[in-house]
């Protein structure tokens, strides 16, 4: 399992890391939140794998059409709120259809 999925066009460096660690694809992406650098590039990463995405059900939305919320920057606000944005214009975050809806307490074994 790959869990978050890294700023946008980040894939061969997730990948390549991947690999080293002796697998060739992981199984699911389990995106903790819709952020850009928690699911940048979770699109390309699905598409070149054929792994599902899961999120949480309240993040389905912004993820489908490539929004990246900002919430809360604990610590970092002012910062956060001033380069965020900048960041996301810079390198939009492609939009990418979740496989799987989480809800809160569920669990992910099989």
């Amino acid at each position: 399992m790959l869990v978050d999925a890294g700023m946008p066009r980040e894939e061969g460096r997730i990948l390549r890391a991947i690999n080293r660690a002796g697998c060739s694809r992981p199984d699911l992406i389990l995106l903790t939140h819709a952020h850009i650098d928690h699911c940048g590039s979770a699109a390309a990463i699905k598409s070149l794998t054929k792994a599902p995405v899961a999120v949480h059900q309240v993040d389905a939305d912004a993820l489908s059409k490539g929004e990246t919320r900002l919430g809360t920057g604990r610590g970092h606000g002012k910062f956060v709120k001033r380069v965020f944005p900048l960041i996301a214009r810079l390198l939009p975050t492609p939009p990418v259809n979740a496989d799987v809806l989480l809800e809160d307490g569920q669990s992910l074994s099989t």
